[in-house]
């Protein structure tokens, strides 16, 4: 009978391939499948579809039947996990091989790919990809020909635009400006053309007579996580619940085109009056517009503030407009809220309002602590300790590391810092990626000052420290001055304890002379007493 592994697998799309293997039930770790999914996932990269059961469940037959290893399809699943980034689909396909396999040149290459992705390197992932990179300043040694990456990723059809994709997903939470060049090398030195397509699809920005694109206000999308709250009234009929479910599946669109219209008027690509006249359309049409259409207001009042700010007749002109808004399309009652016709108390209501708040705006959404994001810290650290890397590239990262992993802005400092500290050769670097970083100096200053604090509970300063206070000093990073008022003892303890000095002397050799000066060595004496008023540091 015929090995039922090397029979003709049926299925020409995906689609069809997919529904012909069985990995739900009993059936799913049986090796006899192993080339059915192998051809499966053939299928996948050429339709550019997305299985992480598939992915998965072949890797973990690689690892119950170790004869039956397939090194080149190994490759095309980490590969096709990345497309799937910034979820952990591909560290999850790495603890799936065994530890002599990750060992093989061409898996080393394609876990170090998967490495500069995770780390949100774009810039120097696309320098290799580019053939931009040479040997020593890739991530690997084992990219020893400048096209090694290309000819890997481009057997994963997608996979650039895949990339791409996630890089602008971690744009948008990092960043609140960003210059044209540093967006231009994240997504890979694309043309003006695929830049506009990219800008258009995550709903940034090009603010006018600057080369800088807005993507968003993130004090006005505040999303905490793990946040469920569930309000329930018990009088409120199923009527009204299922005409609210399906009202909400156009609530989206509604306040997309609101963003739209009032992003064009900001712009000036239309006037006063005819957004007016659209803004008035779509109230019309329902009337719970103008309570969306006074939330999308609130939401984009930086950009309104930003550009009154620009020029005198822009904050006229948006005062005239918001003014004719208020009271032609706004009416005064579209914030009241009828609890009593939901048949809610007002008092529980009030206090569930208050839970709700304090969750979305108290939560933390910044890690501080290493054991809180441990992964975005190491790889932190990493990169700052990677002798290859350039500032300007490393500035781009670390912002990214920041947006993705939730880093706290203040506890990267301190930890830029300290691989500042463990590695003073490297300064000018260091130096300049907090030039880059913008670390007000007073802010610079207070976290310095907090490592002095530390280094004086366990009574040992290290040398080390000083010298970096020296270097950032000399670099006009934190003002010396602060360093010195900060100092003890004080000018007043300094008068004081040199009085007390002089005297002790003069009582001492006064008797001295009294009783026998011939063996007294008064400079000894004076040494002896300096010592016990050595100067230190003390904050």
């Amino acid at each position: 009978m015929e090995d039922p592994s090397k029979q003709p697998i049926i299925g020409r799309s995906f689609e069809e391939a997919r529904s012909n293997i069985d990995i739900s039930g009993i059936n799913r770790y049986n090796p006899t499948q192993v080339a059915q999914l192998e051809y499966v996932v053939q299928l996948m990269i050429s339709e550019t579809k997305y299985d992480k059961d598939i992915l998965m469940t072949l890797l973990k037959l690689y690892q119950l039947n170790p004869h039956l290893y397939n090194e080149k399809y190994v490759c095309l699943v980490l590969l096709k996990t990345m497309t799937n980034f910034p979820r952990n689909d591909f560290a999850l396909a790495k603890y799936l091989l065994e530890a002599d396999k990750v060992n093989s040149l061409e898996v080393r290459r394609v876990i170090s790919i998967g490495a500069l992705l995770e780390s949100c390197n774009f810039v120097k992932f696309w320098r290799l990809l580019n053939g931009r990179s040479k040997p020593l300043d890739s991530s690997d040694e084992s990219f020893s020909q400048s096209n090694d990456i290309k000819q890997i990723v481009e057997s994963i059809k997608g996979f650039k635009e895949a990339i791409r994709n996630y890089a602008c997903q971690v744009i948008s939470v990092t960043y609140q400006r960003i210059y044209k060049q540093n967006l231009v090398m994240l997504l890979g030195d694309i043309d003006d053309k695929e830049l506009a397509f990219y800008v258009s699809h995550f709903r940034w920005r090009k603010v006018e007579d600057e080369d800088v694109y807005f993507i968003q206000n993130h004090e006005d999308t505040i999303k905490s996580r793990n946040i469920e709250e569930k309000l329930q009234f018990e009088q409120m009929s199923s009527t009204s619940l299922s005409t609210a479910a399906s009202s909400s599946f156009t609530e989206g669109d509604e306040i997309g085109k609101m963003f739209d219209i009032l992003r064009a008027f900001i712009s000036r690509r239309n006037d006063q009056d005819t957004t007016i006249r659209k803004l008035r359309t779509i109230v019309d049409g329902s009337s719970k517009n103008a309570s969306l259409l006074f939330d999308v207001l609130v939401a984009l009042q930086p950009e309104f503030d930003e550009e009154r700010k620009r020029k005198e007749e822009n904050d006229v002109e948006i005062r005239r407009f918001l003014e004719q808004l208020g009271k032609e399309i706004l009416p005064s009652e579209v914030l009241s809220l009828e609890l009593n016709a939901l048949g809610a108390e007002e008092q529980a209501t009030r206090s569930r309002i208050v839970k709700s708040k304090t969750r979305i705006y108290y939560k933390q959404l910044k890690f501080n602590l290493l054991r809180e994001e441990s992964e975005g810290y190491a790889k932190l650290i990493t990169e700052l300790l990677h002798p290859s890397s350039k500032s300007d590239e490393m500035i781009l990262t670390v912002d990214c590391l920041i947006g993705q992993f939730n880093l706290d802005p203040n506890r990267v400092v301190d930890i830029i810092l300290e691989c500042f500290e463990y590695a003073p050769n490297e300064y000018q670097r260091f130096v300049r990626l907090i030039r880059d970083f913008n670390v007000d100096q007073k802010d610079l200053f207070s976290i310095l000052a907090l490592k002095f604090i530390f280094c004086q509970r366990a009574e040992y300063t290290p040398m080390s420290l000083y010298r970096l206070s020296s270097i950032l000093a000399q670099e006009n990073l934190i003002d010396i001055l602060a360093v010195f008022n900060l100092a003890t003892p004080t000018q007043k303890e300094a008068i004081e304890d040199c009085k007390t000095l002089a005297e002790l002397i003069r009582v001492r050799s006064v008797r001295a002379e009294t009783i026998s000066s011939s063996g007294v060595c008064l400079k000894k004496i004076f040494c002896a007493e300096i010592k016990k008023y050595r100067l230190k540091i003390n904050f």
